[in-house]
């Protein structure tokens, strides 16, 4: 029982931080934006691996920030850029600048 308790919490601690290097290079790419730097940015809900629009658009561009920022993610009429720089979610249609 210890063993598959112990196996299970490394296998969802590893899952947990292997996401960490995108959200670094988000706020390193965006460091004026790194207050809108969450999970759920890219995430449903944290940790879940069903995507946002914009983590969606990530995903398919193969987590290429500037290939996604001319995109409309959640079809609001404002760029990716222009929501990120704004500070609003570009993955949220009621969110825009």
């Amino acid at each position: 029982m210890k063993t598959a308790i112990v196996f299970l919490s490394v296998l969802f601690a590893t899952s947990a931080f292997a996401k960490m290097p995108y959200m670094q290079a988000f706020k390193k790419a965006y460091p004026e934006a790194s207050s809108i730097a969450k999970c759920t940015l890219c995430h449903v809900t944290p940790g879940y691996t069903v995507r946002t629009a914009y983590g969606h658009d990530l995903e398919v561009n193969a987590i290429n920030f500037q290939a996604v920022e001319a995109l409309d993610s959640d079809a609001d009429g404002f760029t990716n850029l222009d929501e990120i720089k704004k500070l609003t979610d570009p993955s949220n249609v009621e969110s825009h600048p």
